[in-house]
Protein backbone atom coordinates (compact mmCIF):
# COMPACT_ATOMS: atom_id res chain seq x y z
CA UNK A 1 0.00 0.00 0.00
CA UNK A 2 2.89 2.84 0.80
CA UNK A 3 4.33 1.66 -2.33
CA UNK A 4 1.62 2.67 -4.41
CA UNK A 5 1.06 5.69 -2.38
CA UNK A 6 4.54 7.02 -3.23
CA UNK A 7 3.67 5.88 -7.22
CA UNK A 8 0.79 8.13 -6.61
CA UNK A 9 2.26 10.84 -5.06
CA UNK A 10 5.52 10.87 -7.59
CA UNK A 11 2.86 10.92 -10.66
CA UNK A 12 0.98 13.99 -8.82
CA UNK A 13 4.47 15.75 -8.71
CA UNK A 14 5.26 14.65 -12.23
CA UNK A 15 1.81 15.72 -13.67
CA UNK A 16 2.13 18.94 -11.85
CA UNK A 17 5.33 19.93 -13.20
CA UNK A 18 4.33 19.43 -16.54
CA UNK A 19 1.82 21.44 -16.10
CA UNK A 20 4.08 23.87 -15.00
CA UNK A 21 6.96 23.82 -17.45
CA UNK A 22 5.99 21.26 -20.11
CA UNK A 23 7.13 17.97 -21.48
CA UNK A 24 9.99 19.97 -23.45
CA UNK A 25 12.55 22.36 -22.49
CA UNK A 26 15.43 24.20 -24.40
CA UNK A 27 18.99 23.98 -23.22
CA UNK A 28 21.91 26.37 -24.46
CA UNK A 29 25.45 24.99 -24.27
CA UNK A 30 28.12 28.51 -24.94
CA UNK A 31 31.18 28.44 -26.64
CA UNK A 32 33.50 31.42 -26.71
CA UNK A 33 35.22 30.88 -29.71
CA UNK A 34 33.51 29.09 -32.00
CA UNK A 35 29.94 30.01 -32.60
CA UNK A 36 29.42 26.90 -34.67
CA UNK A 37 29.94 25.14 -30.94
CA UNK A 38 27.15 27.25 -29.16
CA UNK A 39 24.73 24.65 -29.31
CA UNK A 40 20.88 24.63 -28.79
CA UNK A 41 19.05 21.85 -28.08
CA UNK A 42 15.26 20.64 -27.29
CA UNK A 43 14.72 18.09 -25.07
CA UNK A 44 12.07 15.73 -23.72
CA UNK A 45 12.36 15.98 -19.89
CA UNK A 46 9.94 12.53 -19.60
CA UNK A 47 12.53 10.55 -22.16
CA UNK A 48 15.41 12.36 -21.08
CA UNK A 49 16.47 12.71 -24.76
CA UNK A 50 17.70 15.33 -27.03
CA UNK A 51 15.10 15.63 -29.84
CA UNK A 52 16.78 18.00 -32.02
CA UNK A 53 19.84 20.27 -32.17
CA UNK A 54 21.52 23.11 -33.96
CA UNK A 55 24.25 25.96 -33.83
CA UNK A 56 23.89 29.11 -32.99
CA UNK A 57 24.38 30.53 -36.62
CA UNK A 58 23.34 26.76 -38.66
CA UNK A 59 20.52 28.55 -40.19
CA UNK A 60 21.95 32.22 -40.35
CA UNK A 61 21.45 33.98 -43.84
CA UNK A 62 24.21 35.86 -43.49
CA UNK A 63 27.64 33.75 -41.67
CA UNK A 64 28.12 32.36 -45.34
CA UNK A 65 27.71 35.32 -47.17
CA UNK A 66 29.40 34.99 -50.51
CA UNK A 67 32.03 37.78 -50.09
CA UNK A 68 35.56 38.00 -48.73
CA UNK A 69 36.28 37.96 -45.44
CA UNK A 70 38.33 40.00 -43.31
CA UNK A 71 40.01 38.45 -40.39
CA UNK A 72 39.89 40.31 -37.54
CA UNK A 73 41.41 39.36 -34.33
CA UNK A 74 38.90 39.61 -30.94
CA UNK A 75 35.55 38.81 -32.86
CA UNK A 76 35.40 35.45 -32.90
CA UNK A 77 31.83 34.63 -32.27
CA UNK A 78 31.19 37.10 -35.32
CA UNK A 79 32.36 37.48 -39.07
CA UNK A 80 33.37 40.35 -41.03
CA UNK A 81 32.87 40.68 -44.99
CA UNK A 82 34.15 43.04 -46.94
CA UNK A 83 31.48 44.45 -49.29
CA UNK A 84 34.18 47.39 -50.81
CA UNK A 85 32.04 47.62 -54.33
CA UNK A 86 29.00 45.57 -53.74
CA UNK A 87 25.59 46.69 -54.46
CA UNK A 88 23.59 44.72 -52.04
CA UNK A 89 19.60 43.30 -52.74
CA UNK A 90 17.09 42.35 -50.70
CA UNK A 91 17.23 38.90 -52.26
CA UNK A 92 20.74 38.87 -51.05
CA UNK A 93 19.95 39.94 -47.39
CA UNK A 94 16.75 39.50 -46.41
CA UNK A 95 15.76 42.26 -43.57
CA UNK A 96 18.11 45.03 -45.23
CA UNK A 97 18.03 48.43 -44.14
CA UNK A 98 20.04 50.60 -45.42
CA UNK A 99 19.71 53.97 -43.94
CA UNK A 100 19.15 57.82 -45.79
CA UNK A 101 22.99 58.64 -45.25
CA UNK A 102 24.89 61.19 -47.94
CA UNK A 103 25.61 60.43 -51.39
CA UNK A 104 29.30 60.18 -50.59
CA UNK A 105 28.98 57.52 -48.37
CA UNK A 106 29.82 54.14 -49.73
CA UNK A 107 29.44 50.72 -48.64
CA UNK A 108 33.25 48.98 -47.14
CA UNK A 109 32.08 45.95 -44.73
CA UNK A 110 29.55 43.78 -43.05
CA UNK A 111 29.29 42.28 -39.19
CA UNK A 112 27.28 39.35 -38.57
CA UNK A 113 27.03 37.69 -35.20
CA UNK A 114 24.03 35.63 -33.63
CA UNK A 115 22.28 35.68 -30.52
CA UNK A 116 18.89 34.06 -28.33
CA UNK A 117 16.44 35.17 -26.28
CA UNK A 118 14.70 32.21 -24.32
CA UNK A 119 11.35 32.58 -22.80
CA UNK A 120 11.35 32.43 -18.71
CA UNK A 121 9.25 29.59 -18.34
CA UNK A 122 12.31 27.73 -20.77
CA UNK A 123 9.31 27.19 -23.65
CA UNK A 124 10.18 29.21 -26.68
CA UNK A 125 13.12 30.64 -27.84
CA UNK A 126 14.14 33.52 -30.49
CA UNK A 127 17.68 32.76 -32.71
CA UNK A 128 18.25 36.60 -33.64
CA UNK A 129 20.75 36.60 -36.91
CA UNK A 130 22.44 40.42 -37.22
CA UNK A 131 24.17 42.14 -40.52
CA UNK A 132 25.78 45.87 -39.55
CA UNK A 133 26.85 47.52 -42.34
CA UNK A 134 29.57 50.05 -42.05
CA UNK A 135 31.11 53.00 -44.79
CA UNK A 136 34.55 53.89 -43.96
CA UNK A 137 33.44 56.82 -41.11
CA UNK A 138 29.63 55.45 -40.07
CA UNK A 139 27.02 52.76 -40.16
CA UNK A 140 25.64 52.35 -43.73
CA UNK A 141 22.35 50.10 -42.79
CA UNK A 142 21.60 46.76 -40.70
CA UNK A 143 19.56 43.38 -41.65
CA UNK A 144 17.92 41.00 -38.89
CA UNK A 145 16.30 37.88 -39.46
CA UNK A 146 14.11 36.15 -35.93
CA UNK A 147 13.56 32.14 -36.21
CA UNK A 148 11.48 31.34 -32.79
CA UNK A 149 10.84 27.57 -32.08
CA UNK A 150 9.18 26.13 -29.81
CA UNK A 151 10.29 23.65 -27.08
CA UNK A 152 9.98 20.92 -29.55
CA UNK A 153 11.80 22.22 -32.00
CA UNK A 154 9.63 23.32 -34.73
CA UNK A 155 10.31 26.89 -36.00
CA UNK A 156 6.83 29.05 -35.68
CA UNK A 157 8.26 31.76 -36.90
CA UNK A 158 10.34 33.76 -38.78
CA UNK A 159 10.17 37.67 -38.76
CA UNK A 160 12.94 39.99 -40.21
CA UNK A 161 13.08 43.88 -40.07
CA UNK A 162 12.10 46.08 -42.62
CA UNK A 163 11.36 49.65 -42.27
CA UNK A 164 13.16 49.49 -38.55
CA UNK A 165 16.06 47.85 -37.20
CA UNK A 166 14.74 45.04 -34.44
CA UNK A 167 16.85 45.17 -31.24
CA UNK A 168 16.60 43.13 -27.53
CA UNK A 169 13.55 41.07 -29.15
CA UNK A 170 11.73 39.39 -26.18
CA UNK A 171 8.29 36.46 -26.73
CA UNK A 172 5.92 35.94 -23.67
CA UNK A 173 5.58 32.58 -21.69
CA UNK A 174 2.48 31.82 -23.89
CA UNK A 175 4.39 32.39 -27.47
CA UNK A 176 1.67 34.70 -28.29
CA UNK A 177 3.41 37.61 -27.81
CA UNK A 178 6.78 39.31 -29.67
CA UNK A 179 8.04 42.44 -28.55
CA UNK A 180 11.37 44.74 -29.30
CA UNK A 181 13.08 48.18 -28.99
CA UNK A 182 13.14 48.97 -32.74
CA UNK A 183 15.49 52.16 -34.37
CA UNK A 184 15.70 53.65 -37.94
CA UNK A 185 18.29 55.45 -39.21
CA UNK A 186 21.07 57.51 -37.57
CA UNK A 187 21.21 61.47 -36.68
CA UNK A 188 23.73 63.36 -38.06
CA UNK A 189 26.46 63.02 -35.19
CA UNK A 190 25.32 59.26 -35.08
CA UNK A 191 25.08 59.82 -31.13
CA UNK A 192 21.02 57.97 -31.08
CA UNK A 193 19.11 56.85 -33.58
CA UNK A 194 16.73 59.34 -35.73
CA UNK A 195 13.68 57.43 -34.75
CA UNK A 196 13.28 55.15 -31.73
CA UNK A 197 10.53 53.18 -29.90
CA UNK A 198 8.91 50.04 -28.79
CA UNK A 199 6.64 47.15 -30.43
CA UNK A 200 4.59 44.61 -29.27
CA UNK A 201 3.13 41.82 -31.90
CA UNK A 202 0.46 39.42 -31.63
CA UNK A 203 2.38 36.07 -33.04
CA UNK A 204 -1.42 34.43 -33.59
CA UNK A 205 -2.89 37.43 -35.58
CA UNK A 206 0.34 39.40 -36.77
CA UNK A 207 -1.65 42.35 -35.15
CA UNK A 208 0.55 45.43 -34.00
CA UNK A 209 -0.82 45.46 -30.56
CA UNK A 210 1.77 48.40 -29.10
CA UNK A 211 3.43 50.98 -31.45
CA UNK A 212 5.16 53.74 -29.24
CA UNK A 213 7.66 55.79 -31.25
CA UNK A 214 9.95 57.67 -28.27
CA UNK A 215 11.97 60.21 -29.56
CA UNK A 216 15.77 60.28 -28.73
CA UNK A 217 16.28 57.87 -26.77
CA UNK A 218 19.92 55.33 -27.09
CA UNK A 219 18.83 53.96 -24.05
CA UNK A 220 15.90 52.25 -24.37
CA UNK A 221 15.41 48.30 -22.93
CA UNK A 222 12.63 45.54 -22.60
CA UNK A 223 11.63 42.40 -21.77
CA UNK A 224 9.28 39.95 -20.95
CA UNK A 225 7.92 38.86 -17.61
CA UNK A 226 6.29 36.34 -18.50
CA UNK A 227 2.92 37.10 -20.38
CA UNK A 228 3.91 40.66 -19.50
CA UNK A 229 6.45 43.66 -21.20
CA UNK A 230 8.41 45.83 -18.80
CA UNK A 231 10.48 48.49 -21.09
CA UNK A 232 12.06 51.91 -19.71
CA UNK A 233 13.41 54.92 -21.25
CA UNK A 234 15.04 58.44 -20.05
CA UNK A 235 12.53 61.01 -18.31
CA UNK A 236 13.64 64.27 -20.44
CA UNK A 237 12.49 66.26 -17.49
CA UNK A 238 14.98 64.80 -15.18
CA UNK A 239 17.36 62.58 -16.43
CA UNK A 240 17.77 61.02 -13.08
CA UNK A 241 14.46 59.42 -13.80
CA UNK A 242 12.92 56.87 -15.53
CA UNK A 243 9.76 56.06 -17.58
CA UNK A 244 8.78 53.04 -16.13
CA UNK A 245 6.24 50.95 -18.61
CA UNK A 246 3.93 47.51 -17.99
CA UNK A 247 2.20 46.32 -20.81
CA UNK A 248 -0.27 43.60 -20.35
CA UNK A 249 -0.95 42.65 -23.88
CA UNK A 250 -3.52 39.60 -23.00
CA UNK A 251 -5.64 42.65 -21.01
CA UNK A 252 -4.79 45.47 -23.51
CA UNK A 253 -3.60 47.66 -21.02
CA UNK A 254 -0.45 49.94 -20.21
CA UNK A 255 0.28 51.18 -17.14
CA UNK A 256 3.56 53.86 -16.80
CA UNK A 257 5.40 55.44 -13.86
CA UNK A 258 8.15 57.92 -13.35
CA UNK A 259 10.62 56.14 -11.31
CA UNK A 260 14.03 57.55 -9.84
CA UNK A 261 17.20 55.08 -11.25
CA UNK A 262 18.03 54.90 -7.54
CA UNK A 263 14.16 53.57 -6.45
CA UNK A 264 14.61 51.35 -9.95
CA UNK A 265 17.85 49.95 -8.57
CA UNK A 266 15.62 48.10 -5.48
CA UNK A 267 13.07 46.69 -7.84
CA UNK A 268 12.71 43.06 -6.78
CA UNK A 269 9.58 41.52 -8.38
CA UNK A 270 7.52 42.81 -10.96
CA UNK A 271 4.15 40.60 -10.18
CA UNK A 272 0.36 40.62 -12.14
CA UNK A 273 -0.29 43.25 -9.42
CA UNK A 274 2.67 45.87 -9.16
CA UNK A 275 6.21 46.42 -8.47
CA UNK A 276 7.85 45.25 -5.30
CA UNK A 277 10.56 46.97 -4.06
CA UNK A 278 13.21 46.76 -1.42
CA UNK A 279 16.90 45.08 -0.42
CA UNK A 280 17.70 41.19 -1.03
CA UNK A 281 18.59 41.20 2.75
CA UNK A 282 17.17 38.88 5.27
CA UNK A 283 16.83 41.78 7.54
CA UNK A 284 14.85 44.33 4.88
CA UNK A 285 12.07 45.81 6.62
CA UNK A 286 11.59 48.50 3.98
CA UNK A 287 10.27 47.09 1.20
CA UNK A 288 7.08 48.23 -0.13
CA UNK A 289 4.99 47.81 -3.39
CA UNK A 290 3.46 50.01 -5.87
CA UNK A 291 0.18 48.62 -7.58
CA UNK A 292 -0.53 48.87 -11.07
CA UNK A 293 -4.10 50.11 -10.95
CA UNK A 294 -3.96 52.38 -7.94
CA UNK A 295 -0.30 54.20 -8.38
CA UNK A 296 0.37 54.26 -12.21
CA UNK A 297 -1.40 55.64 -15.05
CA UNK A 298 -3.36 53.38 -16.54
CA UNK A 299 -4.04 53.95 -20.88
CA UNK A 300 -5.96 51.49 -22.68
CA UNK A 301 -4.12 49.66 -25.64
Amino acid sequence: MKKYQRFLSLAAMLFFFLQAHGQYTIKFKFHPYDPDSCIVSFVDTVKNEVIRSFSLVEYSPYWSLAYPEIITEGLRQRKVFDLQSVKLAEKDVPGLLIYDISPDCFLKSGRTYSTLQISQNNQYIIVIHYLNLFSEYRRFGHAAILHIYNAKGELIRTIKSSESEILQPCITNNGRYLGYVYGTGLNEDESEMSKTGYRIINLETDEIVVDREVHGQGQMGIAAVNNKFTTSYLALEDYQKRNFIVVIPEKGVQFSKIISRDELNKLKVVTDEGLLFGSYSKSDTNSYFLRFESDFDKEEL
